[in-house]
């Protein structure tokens, strides 16, 4: 004997609903936690990485140029050295430039810049943010041989 059982059209409608309703819920809590996730993304965006970019130039001493001139050069290139790190890499909060100097082989180091992105750009003066290194007139024996052909010098 065959059992029949008859589904009448009520329920199976009422079944239909109930996986639908089911799928309906799921496709709802998927489509809503990837709608949240886009907003956050977009609302808050992930954290830049940044960082300090260093560089180092040497700079060889002219025959007669004085200390001061020479000085005065390491300024202007370390000026334009760090200029250019924050220019070309908009990640770099903090430059930190040396500025050596060379003379008949020897090297030593001159100064240092080393200022932060808004201190840059509040007052890009080197001297400002420079730190000296005044030993290396002597090490480098800058304005020695004209001290020594003036007499001044013991």
């Amino acid at each position: 004997m065959l059992n029949h059982s008859m589904i009448s059209p009520a329920s199976a409608l009422s079944h239909v609903r109930q996986a639908l309703g089911r799928w309906a819920a799921l496709g709802t809590l998927l489509g809503l936690g990837t709608g949240a996730a886009l907003v956050q993304a977009g609302i808050c965006p992930s954290v830049a990485q940044a960082y300090e970019s260093q560089m180092t130039v040497t700079l060889e001493a002219g025959q007669d140029e004085t200390y001061e001139t020479f000085i005065t050069r390491a300024e202007t290139v370390g000026r334009a050295a760090a200029q250019r790190q924050f220019d070309n890499d908009i990640l770099v909060t903090e430059v930190l430039v040396f500025v050596n100097g060379q003379k008949g082989g020897m090297e030593a180091p001159l100064l240092s810049i080393e200022a932060s992105r808004l201190q840059w750009n509040n007052l890009p003066d080197p001297r400002r943010w420079a730190s000296y290194y005044n030993s290396t007139r002597r090490l480098l024996q800058l304005d020695t041989a004209r001290s020594l052909d003036d007499g001044t010098l013991p």
